[in-house]
């Protein structure tokens, strides 16, 4: 299609009409670059984590000092899990946070 186009603006333009011979994959309405990615699983896997870090109540907190001073909390609660044909059952969930010294 864009060959078509550029001859098109050519004739306009009131050049010569030479025969141009191109390969028909050429004239396919196919974009030339790498194919587009597949962000449906990476779109997801963002939005779980997005409600995953505003839930209000984490749950019950635990605390650890490591030996450089940084601090890890980790909070545990209980979470609903299943789907797909899969009944629902309750799950430990945990959230981590590193943090600095």
């Amino acid at each position: 299609i864009a060959l078509r186009k550029v001859a098109a603006v050519q004739n306009h333009l009131g050049w010569n009409a030479t025969r141009t011979a191109v390969p028909a994959w050429m004239l396919e309405d196919k974009p030339c670059g790498a194919p587009r990615a597949d962000l449906d699983s990476r779109t997801m896997l963002l939005d779980k984590a997005r409600t995953e870090f505003s839930i209000a109540n984490r749950g019950k907190m635990s605390e650890f000092i490591l030996p450089n001073k940084e601090r890890i909390q980790i909070w545990r609660r209980s979470e609903a899990c299943g789907g797909a044909g899969v009944s629902s059952q309750k799950v430990p969930a945990l959230q981590g946070e590193v943090c600095g010294p």
